[in-house]
């Protein structure tokens, strides 16, 4: 069964929530698809990415580099999934449906208070996926840790 994880962020970077949850779902030896809202957006995650830490980064390709079919890790504000993902991250955007979501093992959804459009927007994505085959998660920030809210 596919499943859903909608994380709403409260007191934390996006980007610092995201590179932690690559890191565990490379562990998990899978592909990865991060849509993003903007090419704007697609680049600074592309360089978040590189430098997020002094010891490490996390090699990835972005729309446009030729050898993207042989990166774990792919960054698009298009609709590509160039490295056969099934891990999809979605980052702050709308730019995303349902019927995409299902395609993949597992989605996350990144999103946080201050755009209420992308709020808004994962409100009806979640109950879009309500009446889906799929497993749903909702998690929220307090006190600098995760919990589900919902399931």
């Amino acid at each position: 069964m596919n499943s859903v994880n909608f994380y709403h962020l409260k007191n934390s970077n996006t980007y610092s929530v995201l590179s932690k949850l690559i890191e565990k779902a490379l562990e998990q030896e899978e592909q990865i698809l991060i849509r993003t809202g903007s090419s704007t957006a697609t680049n600074e995650i592309d360089e978040f990415l590189w430098s997020y830490d002094l010891s490490s980064f996390l090699p990835h390709s972005i729309l446009g580099d030729q050898e993207s079919t042989f990166n774990s890790i792919h960054i698009s504000n298009e609709f590509d999934n160039p490295n056969n993902a099934q891990f999809f991250f979605v980052i702050n955007t709308g730019n995303v449906n349902s019927g995409e979501i299902l395609r993949f093992k597992r989605s996350f959804i990144l999103f946080n208070d201050d755009d209420l459009d992308i709020l808004e927007f994962s409100q009806k994505l979640w109950m879009e996926l309500k009446n889906k085959s799929v497993e749903r998660k909702y998690w929220t920030q307090e006190d600098k840790r995760w919990v589900l809210k919902e399931s």
